[in-house]
């Protein structure tokens, strides 16, 4: 499972990218070659062409502090506040990460705490967390960052799918009461065969958001503050039961959203990763963005043939 704040670096393809147009022209895109192809591909995903070599940011990994913490179910009121003061206070020591899988449908929650420094005890931006009586917890240094995320919870069942929703920090129980809703609708997928429901709240910072802004310009309009984007994942076994659970992740979102809205709190842009097929993702990155969007590929697809002929992904519609 993807880091939010790496997903917010892929801005960070800020060097040279090469690219194959539907024309069978193989073309370099960057900061000063075909730049706004370049700007539009850091979120367009495969409207423009066939992305063939990038040359990206790398960054040294030394050791690592962290592990898995567990609670049970009944824990989840706990976490989600756990959650809200990480971002208020935690979260503005830069070297702290979480990693959560939250998952209700069979009474366990666990999220993975991850500090990037070489310490050996616990470090104080997890305070909220570690409050919290935990059923276990293996946290510890590392050698390394694979070393630590090498241990997760497994993925247990063939079919699985995601639905989104983004939402603003406040003061109040408003995470508490989304974990509460999702998991209030996850008792629905216990009918189907396999079912099962997956929360990853993903706490993005403000100091996230500024130094994606920093390392050039993207699609995605994201708003300088504290922001949750929730994942939904829905996990079930056959294939009969695909509309049911479809339905059921259209309707959580939009649940969420709904209750977002009622606060004063809901934020329109959705994660590409993490969305549902219906869900409009690039226009989520705002009016003016999606124009530009549309743009760039008909300068460089005068054909549509990504648009038309190329299944899959979110499209420029």
């Amino acid at each position: 499972m993807a880091d939010p704040v790496v997903m917010l670096e892929q801005g960070a393809i800020d060097t040279r990218t090469q690219m194959v147009l539907a024309d069978g022209r193989l073309i370099n895109a960057n900061a000063t070659s075909n730049s706004d192809l370049w700007w539009a591909m850091k979120a367009g995903q495969n409207n423009f062409g066939i992305t063939t070599h990038i040359t990206t940011k790398a960054y040294p990994m030394g050791a690592v502090w962290g592990g898995l913490r567990v609670w049970n179910a009944s824990q989840l009121d706990a976490v989600s506040d756990a959650f809200a003061e990480y971002q208020r206070e935690g979260q503005l020591d830069t070297k702290s990460s979480v990693i959560p899988d939250l998952v209700p449908t069979n009474g366990t929650l666990f999220i993975t705490l991850i500090y990037f420094a070489p310490i050996t005890t616990r470090p104080k931006a997890f305070d909220a967390f570690y409050r919290i009586p935990a059923v276990s917890d293996d946290s510890r240094a590392h050698p390394n960052f694979l070393d630590l995320i090498s241990v997760g919870p497994p993925q247990v069942v063939p079919r699985f799918s995601y639905g989104f929703s983004s939402l603003y920090l406040d003061n109040s129980t408003t995470y508490r009461d989304v974990m509460r809703l999702c998991a209030k609708q996850g008792e629905k997928i216990k009918q189907v065969n396999g079912g099962t429901q997956v929360l990853i709240p993903q706490p993005i910072s403000k100091s996230m958001v500024d130094y994606a802004r920093q390392t050039g310009g993207r699609p995605q309009t994201l708003q300088p503050r504290a922001q949750l984007w929730m994942n939904m994942s829905w996990g079930w076994n056959l294939a009969k039961d695909d509309a049911f659970v479809y339905a059921l992740i259209q309707e959580t979102y939009e649940m969420v959203d709904r209750l977002a809205k009622s606060r004063g709190l809901y934020d329109p842009y959705i994660f590409l990763n993490d969305a549902f097929p219906a869900q409009k993702v690039m226009r989520s990155y705002g009016a003016e963005s999606f124009r530009r969007m549309q743009a760039v590929s008909r300068k460089y697809d005068p054909t549509q043939m990504f648009q038309k002929q190329v299944p899959g992904g979110f499209k420029l519609d």
